[in-house]
């Protein structure tokens, strides 16, 4: 069952607030582990009244739910609530799936899909410098130390989040010529 089914299951079958936010608490912290993304999703469950004054300056809508899942990494937050007996996201989105959809793109339980993603997962310091980046290609590279990862086309150099750079393969096989003549 991939993350996106597993999501869309546990909404469809509870609406117990606590329960849900328990197991997505414990899905995200798997997925976190798995992908060896350092930064973990929180979790909390909060005043629904609360929620809706702070975030979107409204007062509570009494259909629903007392409580409301947040969660929250870096400078994305979700509200997960009931109402009308339904799960929604944000006050936006009233679908299972779509609900579904819109969790699995958290930055913690998604691999990065491309060197830009991957770029910024870096400077979020959610990956590490010294752990194995994923590639994103097949085609084997001229490497060096200082390139963190690749596609077909670019390359990811850096030794740190202040100097990240994509630059072209042909750049870099430049680069490493230069390097070889000095």
């Amino acid at each position: 069952m991939t993350v996106k089914e597993r999501i869309h299951f546990l909404i469809e079958s509870s609406s117990d607030l606590a329960f849900v936010s328990e197991k997505l608490n414990e899905l995200f912290a798997f997925e976190t582990k798995r992908l060896k993304i350092k930064k973990y999703v929180k979790i909390t469950l909060r005043s629904s009244k609360d929620v809706m004054l702070k975030e979107y300056g409204e007062p509570l809508n009494y259909r629903q739910s007392e409580s409301t899942i947040e969660i929250s990494l870096l400078e994305e937050k979700y509200h997960l609530f009931l109402a009308d007996k339904n799960w929604v996201l944000d006050d936006e989105i009233y679908n299972n799936d779509h609900i579904a959809e819109k969790l699995v793109e958290i930055k913690c339980i998604k691999q990065p899909s491309g060197l830009y993603e991957l770029k910024r997962y870096l400077i979020d310091e959610l990956f590490e410098f010294n752990q194995s980046l994923p590639s994103f290609s097949d085609k084997k590279l001229n490497k060096d130390y200082d390139v963190l990862s690749w596609d077909d086309t670019n390359v990811l150099i850096g030794t740190n989040e202040n100097n990240l750079e994509i630059i072209t393969q042909i750049e870099w096989d430049g680069i490493l010529k230069r390097s070889k003549e000095i």
